[in-house]
């Protein structure tokens, strides 16, 4: 998922809420961006004031302003609507927020556990988190014993520890993105009267439960495809390590094309830092766009504008704004209302082609504009 910077310089900080948009322009500004970012002291910028918000002094028996803090081991251009929708939930409830976190660069499973902890000892009303590693259910339980509210958006790779322990949550179902995206490129390949070949399913991070999921769910569609359509395609994964290393990952995508030769067909990419390797393996073999789909699930400034221009064929909506708005609105409902949330909330939409791209940009372009205005911070 997404210059390297030393965890134990990063790891006191938190990254408030950011101007960069792309993830190019991230790295393009090396450790001393990031440390301008980290400059402002721990508690950082770009929160949600009481006195921002609007509507909620209509509001009656509203409790005291809260507090939201958003545990984020993977700071990259992917949070930028999660922020934007946690921070105008906030708004709304004249409660502040802000992100903590470490960037995706040196992510880690120790990196996550970390940052979790480094939140907990902040003692926020609310602790938003992905679900992402072995070891946050203990660090849930302690949360929630110190009278934090928790609850987790993006994974719930241990749903199990979810459920023991009351903890809702607002996601997208990796599985199910996977099919959404799959059934797309699997369909364009068959209409292309392809018949058999080899599809690339690049994966950032294999060991990781949420991004496995959209592998599995990209098999079950080519194998409903292949049902479907009479066709004989196989999903080839490859573990392209995009989100730490890119210039290996385009290696590895040129790599694996040359290894497979004709047999090759199209591609899909888990995450977008694998949607990124893969259009420059293909700009870089001399490919044309189109030549060779690649279906795509993040939706993200990048691949919008690969998707216009041809090279990628379809990315699919998880839901990321609903995901920062949702947590903060059922904390608001048990906190405040009584109500305790239970089970997890899916939130992915459609998957989406070149035909709906230009309501995407115009969408993701407020995005952008909101997060600049907020100070949302992606490193």
């Amino acid at each position: 998922m997404r210059t390297h910077q030393q965890n134990s310089e990063a790891s006191n900080e938190e990254v408030g809420t950011s101007v960069g948009i792309s993830r190019r322009q991230v790295l393009a500004g090396g450790a001393a961006g990031i440390g301008g970012l980290l400059a402002g002291g721990f508690l950082g910028t770009g929160t949600a004031s009481a006195c921002s918000a609007v509507g909620f002094q209509g509001v009656r028996l509203r409790g005291k302003p809260r507090q939201v803090i958003w545990a984020n081991g993977a700071i990259a251009d992917w949070n930028l609507s999660y922020d934007v929708g946690s921070i105008d939930a906030c708004r709304f409830l004249g409660w502040s927020y802000k992100k903590v976190g470490m960037p995706q660069t040196t992510y880690s499973s120790s990196q996550v556990v970390q940052v979790v902890n480094e939140v907990i000892a902040l003692k926020p009303d609310v602790l938003i988190t992905p679900d992402w590693v072995e070891g946050e259910g203990v660090l849930f339980a302690k949360a929630q014993k110190a009278g934090i509210f928790v609850i987790v958006n993006n994974a719930t790779n241990y749903l199990d520890q979810l459920t023991n322990l009351g903890i809702a949550a607002a996601t997208s179902n990796p599985n199910v993105l996977g099919q959404k995206s799959g059934t797309v490129l699997v369909n364009a390949l068959a209409a292309a009267g392809k018949k058999s070949g080899s599809i690339i399913m690049g994966n950032p991070y294999p060991q990781n439960t949420n991004q496995q999921g959209v592998v599995v769910g990209c098999q079950a569609a080519i194998a409903a495809g292949n049902k479907a359509h009479g066709t004989n395609f196989v999903g080839v994964e490859l573990a392209d390590n995009s989100g730490t290393d890119e210039v290996g990952a385009i290696g590895l995508w040129k790599a694996k094309i040359t290894q497979l030769g004709s047999s090759f067909i199209g591609g899909f990419a888990v995450a977008d830092s694998t949607t990124q390797a893969a259009v420059k393996a293909y700009q870089g073999s001399n490919f044309h766009a189109g030549q060779y789909p690649l279906a795509a699930v993040d939706v993200t400034t990048a691949s919008l504008q690969e998707m216009a221009s041809g090279w990628v064929l379809c990315v699919v909506d998880a839901g990321f704004y609903m995901q920062g708005w949702l947590p903060v609105m059922l904390a608001w409902q048990a906190l405040e209302r009584g109500y305790p949330p239970s089970g997890a909330t899916d939130c992915s939409g459609s998957a989406y082609t070149k035909s709906a791209v230009k309501g995407l940009i115009a969408a993701n372009n407020m995005q952008i504009a909101l997060g600049k205005d907020y100070g949302v911070a992606l490193a």
